[in-house]
């Protein structure tokens, strides 16, 4: 993968910590990352797929209606997903294929994230690299 994840705990939060090479990996590694805090993905088969749009004003903001799109997905719509694949990010729009199984077993799943926040978040480049930081009400 072309990102690094640093996962931070708190007493009712979760966060990330992303760096990557570029933003397409940003985002990437945030819905993967969110991912492995909520799903079990090495347990789930993926049978079919999900387009997730998302659009915001910048970056930052961009990365929390994605997340939270695919948090909807897990959530309410029970798609357990186990992988994303960005198709396009282009200014403040993201079309992204998630791939995963519809109504999973309830053993499947580790723990619930109440919202993405906007609590500390952060979307920048610093020397050659990008960093991300996403916090989680759970």
């Amino acid at each position: 993968m072309g990102f690094e994840i640093e996962y931070i705990d708190h007493d009712a939060d979760a966060g990330l910590d992303i760096s990557a090479d570029n933003p397409v990996e940003i985002f990437r590694g945030a819905a993967l990352g969110m991912l492995d805090l909520i799903i079990h993905r090495d347990m789930v088969e993926s049978r079919t797929s999900r387009i997730i749009h998302a659009a915001s004003k910048n970056k930052d903001l961009l990365l929390v209606e994605f997340l939270s799109e695919l948090l909807y997905l897990v959530q309410v719509e029970h798609f357990a997903v186990t992988d994303v694949q960005i198709g396009n990010l282009e200014n403040d729009t993201i079309i992204a294929e998630a791939t995963g199984h519809k109504d999973i077993p309830q053993s499947y799943i580790k723990r619930e994230i109440k919202d993405v926040t906007y609590h500390q978040l952060k979307f920048e480049k610093l020397d050659i690299k990008w960093k991300a930081r996403v916090i989680f009400d759970l």
